[in-house]
């Protein structure tokens, strides 16, 4: 069998840089080497100039075809150029490499389009969707002037840059709903990601296939264990307004003010300067409320830090499936979420983690609050969300439910080849 990917990352062909290991894209693919029956072809954008290159049975295709300098700059504030520009170059590396299916991560970029131009099957592995996610996209009190103050254009007034930002969003919605309302064939995993294709594709097929977790994780000996509190550590992620940094600073500051707990609260993936603008937004102190920002870290140091917090507070204005939640999990840690997009499918609240309301300090506080005094509760709702992570992310499940999707796709498509039109 002859698969070939699209991905927005480069796989196993190069590692990230900034992340400082493997991505669940990368992940996967280490999963699917294990198949001897299956010849695998992974295209990315890259810098690249060479056409492809074969690396240990997979076959890359760097994709570098931003060279001229007006199609770089019309890129910044059109999409359309994507299109003009990657597709040929994705038809020119499906005749070459000649695949059975086609897989594309993600319907935010362009390589979803790529199905209205061949008749070989193509599935969208869902990731998040730009729609919905607009529609959260600033939480109460934040603004476009806000988010384009923060757009290095110099000597460009706010209103100019709102509106080249909002018609390059607009541009990047409508592109996502054509892929969307186009796609026979989606791979996902939420109720979330499930009814959207039900919206725009009432007629297409969906298959549920869970993410690969990185192998820091899938391969630790390490499990959370619930520790005497000497002083509670709360860990989050940011430093997006859409990842809740507002509630965080909200809810640390009700526990401060209204609570006798010691705690600290931890957020990986952002720095001091980025939280700043949320402390300035509303008037609270993050060093005050014992706030620290860890930066960005390796997948080894978030594990690290990920066993050591006694919860993993997750507190998103929209999300689909976050592979921080899903990582906790799989170590076995109690959760707090937000009950948003596709984290419902994830957690069972009272069962394998709490859900809360986005956008309500107050009960986080509470439940907070209510799993220090319940050390029982806390350890088995760890328990119970690690045996959940398990059944879902082990390689093995992994790889059988994606090798099975390709096969039905596959059969699928011959047999519609059959029905006369």
């Amino acid at each position: 069998m002859r698969v070939l990917w699209f991905s927005v990352s480069p796989s196993l062909y190069q590692l990230d840089v900034n992340n400082k290991g493997l991505g669940w894209i990368a992940s996967l693919e280490k999963i699917i080497r294990t198949n001897n029956d299956i010849q695998l072809g992974v295209a990315f954008e890259h810098n690249n100039n060479i056409f492809k290159d074969k690396r240990e049975n997979v076959v890359y295709y760097p994709m570098n075809v931003f060279k001229n300098k007006y199609n770089i700059l019309r890129r910044k504030y059109h999409i359309d150029i994507e299109e003009k520009l990657f597709i040929p170059r994705c038809l020119e590396i499906i005749n070459d490499f000649q695949p059975d299916i086609i897989q594309v991560f993600g319907s935010e970029w362009c390589f979803g389009l790529i199905q209205e131009y061949t008749n070989i099957p193509v599935v969208i592995h869902l990731q998040g969707s730009i729609p919905p996610y607009q529609n959260a996209m600033f939480p109460p009190g934040y603004s476009w002037k806000e988010e384009h103050d923060l757009i290095p254009i110099w000597n460009i007034p706010w209103k100019i840059k709102h509106y080249l930002w909002k018609r390059k969003e607009e541009e990047r919605s409508k592109r996502e709903e054509r892929i969307l309302h186009s796609c026979t064939y989606f791979m996902g995993r939420t109720e979330w990601d499930y009814a959207l294709t039900k919206l725009y594709a009432p007629e297409s097929l969906y298959y549920k296939c869970w993410e690969a977790l990185r192998p820091s994780f899938i391969n630790s000996k390490d499990i959370w264990d619930k520790k005497e509190y000497k002083k509670m550590k709360l860990l989050s992620i940011g430093p997006s307004p859409l990842k809740g940094m507002d509630v965080v600073l909200k809810t640390a500051h009700l526990l401060k003010k209204w609570s006798k707990l010691d705690f600290e609260w931890f957020i990986f993936g952002a720095n001091s300067e980025q939280l700043h603008r949320h402390e300035k937004k509303w008037g609270i102190n993050a060093k005050e409320c014992n706030i620290t920002c860890l930066g960005p870290l390796d997948e080894v140091d978030v594990k690290k830090e990920i066993l050591n917090c006694d919860i993993f507070v997750h507190l998103a204005y929209i999300d689909n499936s976050p592979n921080a939640v899903c990582e906790a999990m799989w170590l076995g840690v109690p959760i707090i979420s937000t009950y948003t997009g596709g984290i419902p499918s994830l957690i069972e609240s009272g069962v394998s983690g709490i859900l809360v309301p986005p956008n309500d300090p107050w009960r986080v506080a509470v439940e907070i609050l209510d799993l220090y005094s319940n050390p029982t509760k806390t350890k088995s709702l760890g328990k119970n969300a690690r045996q959940i992570a398990i059944e879902r992310h082990s390689d093995e499940n992994i790889n059988n439910s994606i090798i099975k999707i390709y096969k039905t796709i596959i059969s699928q498509a011959k047999e519609n080849d059959k029905i006369p039109n």
